[in-house]
């Protein structure tokens, strides 16, 4: 028996295991602030023939900006939307047995993608936390590897839910000195104004852009 195709590398491509998938996570109601760094939401079927358990792994985007509207943003490395433009960002982690805060969170991963210095990020302002996003059928993936403090093992399917933070700074960002590393291959620094849907690799972010504090 043939079995139909459901990936291409480690992301879901299968438009009808994306809707159940979704329609799953929909199901499970789960908060904007999780209280775990995944959320496990049982077996699933694929259509590989096999049953795998299905997770959510929670991750935030640090949207920060200037007072001329500059925003600063990466180049991925990896899909989805890799060698494309988006929002840094990545998972929340654990520390000393607590879940990460999304603040906190969004201001470590926008050093570690960026290279900004750590005071300008440390003194940034706080202007809001967005909505968490769990309606993301394009950043669903099979496991690589075990992650850990998650529960999610190689070949899993988890979809990683995200939440905008948004931070401003009262320093030019077009003179802010920026060093991608880590998930980022370039940094750069954009007007808002400028940003178009193809402009992005990751779908959803244009609207965090769009609901950016004034």
């Amino acid at each position: 028996m043939a079995f139909k195709t459901f990936m291409k590398g480690n992301m879901i491509t299968d438009t009808d295991l994306q809707r159940e998938i979704i329609e799953r996570v929909k199901e499970a109601e789960l908060p904007d602030m999780p209280d775990r760094l995944a959320h496990n939401l049982g077996p699933l079927e694929v259509p590989d023939g096999t049953t795998r358990t299905l997770f959510v792994r929670h991750a935030v985007d640090a949207v920060l900006t200037d007072p001329a509207e500059n925003l600063v943003l990466i180049t991925r490395r990896f899909p989805p939307g890799a060698g494309k433009l988006a929002i840094p960002g990545g998972f929340i982690d654990e520390t000393q047995g607590q879940v990460e805060e999304a603040a906190a969170a969004a201001r470590r991963e926008l050093g570690e993608e960026t290279g900004i210095e750590q005071t300008l990020i440390d003194g940034a302002q706080l202007q809001g936390i967005g909505w968490r996003r769990y309606d993301r059928p394009f950043d669903l993936r099979a496991a690589w590897n075990d992650l850990p403090d998650t529960g999610i093992r190689q070949g899993d399917i988890f979809m990683v839910s995200t939440q905008p933070v948004y931070l401003r700074t009262e320093s030019d960002l077009t003179q802010v000195k920026l060093a991608p590393a880590d998930d980022a291959v370039g940094a750069h620094v954009m007007q808002t104004g400028t940003i178009t849907p193809e402009t992005l690799g990751i779908p959803d972010q244009l609207g965090m852009i769009k609901e950016i504090p004034k």
